[in-house]
């Protein structure tokens, strides 16, 4: 409930309070109430980004399919190899490093 409260009273003394700013203060509620921080990972998205993230994923996956993978079946094995937290984090850093490079 720690979580919760805290981000109740900070929506209510701060009605204007930007998206990025809520979530920079939800993780760091939840980093604090938590019994063991320094076990678990969290990250806070923008919706903003959504459809280059989106776009990105399907350059990638073309790039894939066309130039590395030559069966669905091996796609497919690649891809449960990985949690979807660490295949998002992964597409996070290439539209990183995509933006820095061009």
């Amino acid at each position: 409930m720690g979580t919760i409260n805290n981000t109740c009273n900070i929506l209510n003394n701060n009605p204007e309070i930007s998206n990025i700013e809520i979530g920079q203060e939800i993780i760091n509620s939840i980093y604090t109430n938590t019994p063991w921080p320094d076990q678990i990972t969290m990250s806070a998205i923008t919706t903003e980004t959504m459809e280059e993230l989106a776009n990105s994923i399907d350059v990638v996956s073309h790039d894939l399919i066309g130039n590395y993978i030559e069966s669905k079946d091996k796609l497919w094995s690649i891809i449960m190899k990985f949690n979807i937290f660490t295949l998002l984090k992964l597409l996070m850093l290439m539209i990183l490093l995509k933006n820095i490079l061009l």
